[in-house]
């Protein structure tokens, strides 16, 4: 989901009624501002960019914050922080037993 191509009100909807948010690093995660206590929360980062702005986000809405670094990360020409993080299947059965 792009939640940049959604209007703000949908986006605040959909973040509100989440039981869980799995997303990579990037402001679509501003609207964690959003989201009711407890919220399970799993940031993804390539090996070569950690940034700790939204942790202490979900901290302030006293969300259940994680993240997971890939180190298979391919990236792309256009930007910093921009490219393809590659999960394993296993990494990928994890995290929907967490996100249950």
């Amino acid at each position: 989901m792009q939640l940049e191509t959604l209007p703000l009100t949908t986006q605040i909807h959909l973040f509100r009624q989440a039981k869980s948010i799995i997303a990579p690093h990037g402001a679509g995660l501003t609207s964690l501002s959003f989201v009711r206590p407890g919220i399970r929360v799993l940031e993804l980062f390539g090996a070569d960019y950690v940034n700790v702005c939204f942790w202490a986000l979900a901290e302030l809405v006293a969300a259940q914050y994680t993240y997971m670094i890939s180190d298979d990360f391919s990236k792309a020409s256009e930007g910093y922080n921009s490219g393809s993080l590659r999960l394993t299947s296993q990494q990928i059965d994890g995290i929907i037993k967490w996100a249950s």
